[in-house]
């Protein structure tokens, strides 16, 4: 799992390196209005995927992580189909709403099937532990995407040549990957009952996911409505790093949460309990690397004229705080079906969100996001503890954690889980998951951190 993860950050940091370059062509070759509206056009595609079922992505990683990987085919089919009526909804703001920007709207509608209706081979590979693939396919799409973006910069400056090559670039990349996978899983027995389930499933939460998929990017839209697109791309600006090093720093418990989803939900909610201060140090951590760094990453990659976007982006950055904590307890309640607190907790997240959006952003332009991220983000955090430790448990064999090479022997009634040394992901599960360890034992410095760290006690 140790070297899932430092793939998994790798691969992040490796796509946060092609972005960045990406972003400093964008910021210097299109002027702020346009960087803006760029900017406004994805969150428009952003708003508009829950058309896509784009809630069907944590499923297709649910049914490959429990072996039914031919879910994909089905998912892909069904996003795709759906994601027609996003095109429509473009072309209807276009006409109506848009009329100055109408081209670049067309060119959104055009790909959106293809941009957000196909794109489950991620999920795909993450559910089926091919991290090696998964790195392959995001590395070389962003590539194709970003060395697109920049000849054609260099060539012609025009806003509406560089969003056509980003959503072709990577529609082509999703349509010929998705026909790939499906493919190779011809030969795949069909379980009807299954697909049934995950199916209902995944619509049940693409239900719950259109307000949180709204409330996700509407904020760009609000903004653009009451300032200037000079405004939202220097919000865009400050917003785009942190996401990015929040997406680097997460990648890091991909497999452990994947590892969590193809657990029993009682020893995954076990693990999860033991594990929140080890997560909490993780995202405090972390917090404090990308606020020594932030000012010069955007000073460097935006230049003087994005100045303004470094104080925004700091504040911004608290939500990495409790990233980890949030990410890994959401991705339990969804992988192990508490569809109804994961309804609940969502819904009122992102209806919260939209409701400060709209009465923050008027009055305080980008105060207004930074305060409303931060409130939910802890918010979030509150909530996800309270719902983890109301939720009752059976009783479980106590056990004790043994690290002695001779030969092992029942210590006083109580599970034995042995460790080696070794600083490795199993070991770590290992001591995250004892109850105790032995008085008369001698662990290795780290060992005795960890465990600390997940209320594990001596006997």
């Amino acid at each position: 799992m140790i070297k899932d993860s430092l793939l998994m950050a790798m691969t992040s940091f490796i796509l946060m390196l092609i972005g960045i370059v990406s972003q400093y062509f964008l910021a210097h070759y299109l002027t702020q209005g346009e960087y803006g509206e760029f900017q406004l056009i994805i969150s428009w595609i952003a708003v508009l995927s829950f058309f896509s079922l784009n809630s069907f992505n944590t499923i297709v990683t649910k049914a490959s992580a429990q072996n039914y990987s031919l879910f994909f085919r089905k998912a892909s089919i069904i996003g795709f189909l759906f994601s027609i009526t996003g095109s429509v909804l473009l072309f209807i703001v276009a006409i109506f709403f848009e009329v100055n920007k109408i081209e670049l709207f067309i060119i959104a509608a055009i790909f959106f099937p293809f941009y957000t209706g196909i794109n489950f081979a991620q999920n795909f590979y993450t559910g089926k532990k091919e991290y090696k693939k998964y790195s392959i396919l995001v590395i070389g799409t962003q590539l194709l995407v970003s060395s697109s973006q920049i000849i054609l910069l260099l060539i012609s400056n025009s806003l509406k040549e560089v969003m056509f090559v980003s959503l072709l670039a990577t529609s082509i990349v999703n349509l010929f990957i998705t026909i790939f996978i499906i493919k190779k899983l011809k030969n795949e027995k069909k379980n009807k009952e299954r697909e049934l389930e995950l199916t209902k499933y995944g619509i049940q939460l693409s239900l719950i996911n259109i307000i949180p998929a709204i409330a996700g990017k509407i904020q760009f839209i609000i903004l653009n409505a009451y300032t200037s697109p000079v405004i939202l791309a220097i919000y865009a600006a400050a917003q785009i790093f942190p996401d990015k090093v929040k997406g680097l720093f997460k990648s890091l418990i991909v497999p452990f949460s994947v590892y969590l989803a193809s657990k029993e939900k009682e020893k995954s909610l076990r693990i999860v309990k033991n594990s929140i201060p080890l997560l909490l140090i993780y995202g405090i951590i972390s917090t404090i690397i990308i606020i020594i760094i932030l000012p010069v990453l955007i000073s460097i990659v935006y230049g003087d004229k994005y100045n303004a976007s470094i104080y925004y982006a700091l504040f911004l950055v608290v939500d990495l705080i409790f990233m980890p904590i949030n990410g890994i307890i959401s991705s339990v309640i969804i992988y192990h079906g508490y569809k109804k607190t994961y309804g609940i907790i969502t819904i009122v997240k992102s209806a919260l969100s939209i409701i400060l959006y709209l009465i923050l952003i008027p009055f305080y332009s980008i105060y207004g996001i930074v305060f409303t991220v931060i409130f939910l983000s802890l918010a979030t955090f509150l909530l996800h503890l309270f719902w983890l430790y109301k939720t009752p448990l059976p009783i479980q064999k106590q056990s004790v954690l043994y690290i002695r090479k001779q030969e092992i022997r029942e210590i006083h009634n109580l599970q034995v889980l042995k460790i080696t040394t070794k600083f490795e992901s199993i070991n770590i599960i290992k001591i995250i998951e004892a109850n105790y360890l032995l008085k008369d034992e001698t662990y290795p410095i780290w060992v005795k951190l960890i465990a600390k760290l997940s209320f594990t006690k001596k006997m």
